[in-house]
Parts: structure tokens; C-alpha cells; sequence
């Protein structure tokens, strides 16, 4: 049986348990044993049956929609209610994962539940999503700050820097993605992930942020988290290079000097590594006065 007539069964089940209910609590109300407060209280029970009957069968907005239900007084079940959440998350509902990680990093229930290793899992995750399908996060009132982000995470608050960068991604903020990146690649905070690590470094690339454009071509040069391809790391060099960053000014030089996906070409080196130089990059200030000495 096909997976769309087995939940148009299961929609039709529900909907006749439902109006069995509503009919088993209607027929004693017009009757004039039940009072007004019982017969709302029964209809609120028969659309609680009907809703978890439909969770159940797998629909993502029934059970974001219990979810919510169990987190309401006098219902309240926090447990209860994040079982359901992460059900609808899991298929792809974006407003519960977001949720879900300001759930898990700042409960106002109770300490207890707060979380941040699931806090970061659903931040991620709905990072991910986001910049798959073009939706930001809606965190009204919060703005990520770079230097919030790195704070944290030179003071060691792992964490907390991640939950912070993965915010900025799902804003759309290329620099998140790139730390993103940067933590995948060297496990801190996360487990690492090569795959991952170059997800988000091409991610920031692709939105014209020179550092992820040079993290992207490193990775391509070393070949230590990618199959090399000098090509393709002169490729984004170049692009970060123009944009004024020493560090692929100055491994663009080397690229020229040595013909490593480029035609060798002294000149061109010693364009970039001039440019690296001025900025202060002491690699290129050496390798400069080396190649100049050598023209000589």
C-alpha cells in the first residue's frame, strides 16, 4: 500500500473518530445533561484525540501543533512536548528547529532543561535548512555579533560560539558559515567533519566572503580534507585575493611562482606577494625579497 493512500486512510480514521466523539458528547448536551463548560471541555478532548491520532500518522504540523499543546498550562509536559517537536522537526519543519534551540539553550521553564549540545544540533540543522530554501531564522530581537561569536569561542565557551555562528548563517551572514566551516574542519565543538567543513566554506564562498574563499581554496591546495585540485584553488585565491585578503594574496604568489595551476610567472608573483607584503604577511615579505633577489 502506497505511503499517500495509507495517510488519506489514516486522515479518514481520524476524522471518524472525531465525529464520533463531538457526536457522543453533542447528543447528551442537547439532551440537557451536560453544562456549556462540559461540552467545551469534551470538544477540546475529541480535538486532542483527533490531533494526536494525526501526529501518529506522521503529519508534521499535528505534531508540532502537540508539541505546543503539552508545553501549555494545564497540560504541561516538557518532555512530552519536546517528543513531539522533534518529531515535526525531524521532517524538515524549520520554525520547530529553530525553536527547539532556543528551547534547549534558554529554557524559562527551568535550568534543568536547558541544553546546549541539543540546542546546537537544532541551530545547525535549521542553519542548514535555511540556506538550502532562502528562509532566515526569525529570531525577532536577536541580532549574531562576529565578535560576540568569536569571543566565546576564544574564551573556550565552544558552545555557545557555535550556537552564535549558526545563527548568523540561518540570517543569511556569510561569516557564520565560515566558522561553521572552520569548526567542522578542526573538530572543536562539534565532531569533525570534512564533508561538513567544505559544505560551509563553499557556502560562504559562494556569497563573496573572502575568507571562505580562501578557506575553500586552501583545502583544494592542500589536499588534506579534499581531493586536490590546484585549479580550483587558484580559482578561489584569485577570488580572494581581489578582494584585498593577504593570506590568498600571498599563496596566489606562490602559486605563480612555482606554476601550481597557473603557467609559472614570476612577474605575477611578485604582484601578489607585494600586495600580501603590504599588508603585513611576513611569508610573502620573504618569499618577495627571495624572488627579487633572484630576478636580479
Amino acid at each position: 500500500m502506497s505511503k499517500s493512500i495509507k495517510i488519506t486512510i489514516t486522515a479518514v480514521s481520524a476524522l471518524l473518530i472525531f465525529v464520533i466523539a463531538i457526536a457522543g458528547y453533542l447528543i447528551p448536551a442537547f439532551t440537557g445533561f451536560w453544562s456549556d463548560n462540559m461540552l467545551l471541555s469534551a470538544f477540546k478532548q475529541a480535538t486532542h484525540w483527533n490531533m494526536k491520532s494525526l501526529a501518529n500518522s506522521g503529519d508534521v504540523y499535528s505534531q508540532e501543533l502537540l508539541g505546543w499543546h503539552y508545553l501549555s498550562s494545564p497540560n504541561y509536559d516538557f518532555d512530552e512536548a519536546v517528543k513531539w517537536l522533534e518529531l515535526s522537526a525531524a521532517q524538515g519543519n524549520q520554525e520547530v528547529m529553530e525553536s527547539l534551540a532556543l528551547m534547549f539553550c534558554n529554557s524559562t521553564e527551568s535550568e534543568a532543561h536547558i541544553d546546549m549540545e541539543r540546542a546546537v544540533e537544532w541551530a545547525i540543522r535549521a542553519a542548514e535548512q535555511s540556506v538550502e530554501t532562502g528562509v532566515k531564522f526569525n529570531w525577532s530581537g536577536s541580532i549574531p555579533s562576529y565578535w560576540h561569536g568569536n569571543n566565546l569561542f576564544d574564551r573556550g565557551e565552544y558552545s555557545e560560539a557555535i550556537f552564535e555562528f549558526a545563527h548568523a548563517a540561518g540570517e543569511a551572514l556569510p561569516w557564520g558559515m565560515n566558522c561553521l566551516g572552520t569548526c567542522y574542519e578542526l573538530g572543536v565543538g562539534v565532531e569533525q567533519d570534512n564533508r561538513k567543513a567544505l559544505y560551509w566554506y563553499a557556502k560562504a564562498a559562494k556569497r563573496g566572503l573572502p575568507q571562505g574563499q580562501f578557506n575553500l581554496g586552501l583545502a583544494y591546495f592542500k589536499g588534506e580534507i579534499i581531493e586536490e585540485d590546484l585549479y580550483e584553488a587558484v580559482y578561489y585565491f584569485l577570488l580572494a585575493a581581489e578582494q584585498g585578503n593577504a593570506s590568498a594574496q600571498y599563496y596566489l604568489g606562490f602559486c605563480y611562482q612555482n606554476g601550481y595551476g597557473v603557467k609559472q610567472n614570476y612577474e605575477q608573483a611578485v604582484y601578489w606577494y607585494r600586495r600580501s607584503a603590504k599588508q603585513g604577511n611576513a611569508f610573502a615579505q620573504n618569499n618577495l625579497e627571495t624572488l627579487l633577489q633572484i630576478k636580479e
